[in-house]
């Protein structure tokens, strides 16, 4: 039986320590914007305050770009941290897939 799906916020600000907690702990409200989709291609560029993620589908045109995400670096950092944990989970529930 496979595990259910971790959900985690970073919470990052320069004046105290580095906060995780679960999105059991705070409510959330899906926007009416929410997007959902599926990238097998991610492109990745930086300047010296934000990060943007752009997410993108390689078919037999080409590349097609779906969504970009911006964030702060530091935002950046938690988000890194977090999808650390989630591979590292992952590959202990799934090692003999």
């Amino acid at each position: 039986m496979a595990k259910s799906a971790k959900s985690e916020l970073s919470t990052n600000n320069t004046q105290t320590k580095k906060e995780y907690i679960t999105s059991d702990e705070v409510s959330t409200k899906r926007s009416e914007n929410f997007l959902s989709t599926y990238a097998n291609v991610v492109k990745v560029s930086a300047n010296p305050y934000d990060v943007s993620i752009l997410f993108c589908s390689l078919n037999s045109d080409g590349i097609e770009e779906k969504a970009m995400i911006q964030m702060s670096i530091e935002g950046l950092k938690g988000l890194s941290d977090i999808i650390s944990n989630v591979i590292t989970d992952r590959d202990k529930d799934f090692s003999g897939v």
